[in-house]
């Protein structure tokens, strides 16, 4: 591997100052052994014989010292010796310290090998998601246009209407690709542990993945064999996987073709617990062997038949993240032309009883009713909102800003308001402050006050513990979901 000229000068300067130190250890310590040989040469003796002592030694041995030290031949030895073994230990050392600028050089040169893959790799990555953002971008453009222009055609608007739907959810999927991306690179990406159906999970699958098969005139089967509905894991998360790998499977099957989804539960053989076996299998164009091995590595595409790629490169990356966080597994089948099978292992604890009760519970709908305050920066958000809101019968009110909102909170009669809608980045105050504030203030004055419900793009689960924290009772994210809002509404009016 032949160096860069940043690598040269850095080796070259990682040199000099490693060669630096040595020799100059090795010259202090020649001169501290010249200046002693030439003190022991001048030295006096310390000790005298006593003439009027009999047993006085006849020899004086600092005397004689000092006379051997004075002999050329013998200081020339000396410090011939000295040079030598001063030279061996600085060659000694120098090659000690060549081995290690060589394993630095080394290691500086995988780094930069790495950071230059990676930023290739990354470059490709924002050249392709440019184009995929665009494409759905543009379709949702262009068919609003085509709807202002044909408002008399019913049939027309709403055909409009249906595929803005289908580009709008897909471009979210691209945004939520590079977002979890960020959060697993980060390690900020957490697991919200909850009791959900998976039945009524898979019926939303379904739901979604449907209208796709359909246009391309697949035939989309999906098959349960589940004991217990009722399980205990992250709902989104899981819709995730499965929603990534039944998409892939329907965009890269030819019309015609076939996609099979099946969940299967078996026993796990630990107390409330099951295990779930789901899998996603398709009569695609299936992958090549090398491909299969690199899968799960971000940014990774293959292209579909020569043409070019749909998606981020990301998806099965965080598929595979997302799976090994649920201490779960993945395995695939693949074979060029023929299609491709993926199967995922999951242990997940059950709640059953839990469950039961909670649809009973759920089985009869009340009139809903109530005033909702919605505190919303953005003009175009506060309208979309209210106007949903509206369809259920409430009574909607709105603030700027946390601050108005608080204002109108604290200064409203008690129970004036039976739910507010506060979204958390706002001006002059935003929706965290403004919660702390508005339970700050009922708290003082004794009184009680409306259920608070986060309404933000922040989507993440830390976000959600840091709206917890500041004293809200719910969590809807953006782009509004209207089930979402009527599962709040039903929760805090119902």
């Amino acid at each position: 591997m032949t160096e860069t000229e940043p690598q040269q000068l850095l080796a070259a300067k990682e040199g000099n100052r490693l060669g630096h130190k040595p020799l100059v250890v090795s010259l202090v310590a020649l001169g501290m052994f010249l200046v002693l040989l030439a003190t022991l040469g001048n030295a006096r003796p310390l000790f005298t014989a006593d003439p009027s002592t009999q047993n006085a030694p006849q020899t004086n041995w600092p005397a004689s010292l000092s006379l051997l030290l004075e002999s050329p031949a013998f200081l020339a030895t000396v410090l011939m010796a000295a040079a030598l073994a001063l030279l061996a230990g600085f060659a000694v050392h120098l090659a000690r310290m060549g081995r290690r600028q060589q394993h630095r050089i080394e290691d500086l040169q995988k780094a930069l090998l790495q950071a230059e893959n990676a930023s290739v790799a990354k470059s490709q990555f924002l050249s392709s998601v440019f184009h995929d953002i665009r494409t759905p971008l543009n379709a949702v453009m262009g068919l609003t246009c085509i709807a202002k222009a044909h408002t008399n055609d019913q049939d027309k608007v709403e055909t409009c209407l249906e595929k803005i739907d289908c580009s709008s959810h897909h471009l979210l999927g691209l945004i939520n690709d590079v977002l979890d991306l960020s959060k697993i690179e980060n390690g900020k990406l957490l697991l919200d542990e909850r009791e959900f159906d998976l039945l009524a999970l898979v019926n939303d699958l379904v739901t979604l993945i449907q209208p796709q098969a359909k246009d391309k005139r697949q035939q989309l089967t999906v098959t349960t064999d589940i004991e217990h509905a009722r399980v205990v894991g992250d709902a989104l998360r899981m819709k995730q996987v499965l929603l990534n790998l039944s998409s892939n499977a329907v965009k890269y099957t030819a019309p015609e073709g076939a996609v099979r989804v099946s969940v299967e539960e078996k026993p796990s053989g630990q107390p409330q617990c099951a295990v779930y076996r789901l899998v996603v299998e398709d009569t695609g164009i299936g992958m090549d062997p090398e491909f299969v091995k690199r899968i799960f590595t971000p940014y990774e595409r293959e292209e579909a038949g020569g043409g070019a790629c749909e998606g981020t490169g990301l998806g099965m990356a965080i598929v595979k993240h997302i799976v090994d966080m649920m201490d779960g597994d993945i395995a695939i089948e693949s074979e060029l032309g023929v299609g491709s099978r993926f199967a995922v292992t999951l242990t997940l604890a059950t709640a059953e009883d839990a469950g039961r009760r909670e649809e009973a519970g759920a089985a009869a709908r009340p009139d809903l009713q109530g005033r909702v305050l919605l505190a919303e920066d953005n003009d175009l958000n506060r309208e979309i909102v209210s106007e949903l809101l509206g369809e259920y019968g409430v009574q909607v009110e709105s603030a700027r800003d946390g601050k108005e909102a608080l204002d109108l909170v604290t200064g409203a009669p008690e129970d004036y308001y039976d739910l507010v809608f506060m979204d958390v980045k706002m001006p002059v105050m935003d929706g965290f402050e403004a919660t702390r504030a508005i339970c700050s203030a009922c708290r003082e004055s004794r009184r009680r006050r409306p259920p608070i419900v986060a309404m933000t793009a922040n989507a993440f689960v830390e976000d959600r513990n840091q709206a917890l924290a500041a004293g809200m009772d719910g969590f809807v994210s953006k782009p509004v979901d209207t089930k979402r809002i009527e599962a709040a509404l039903m929760t805090y009016l119902a």
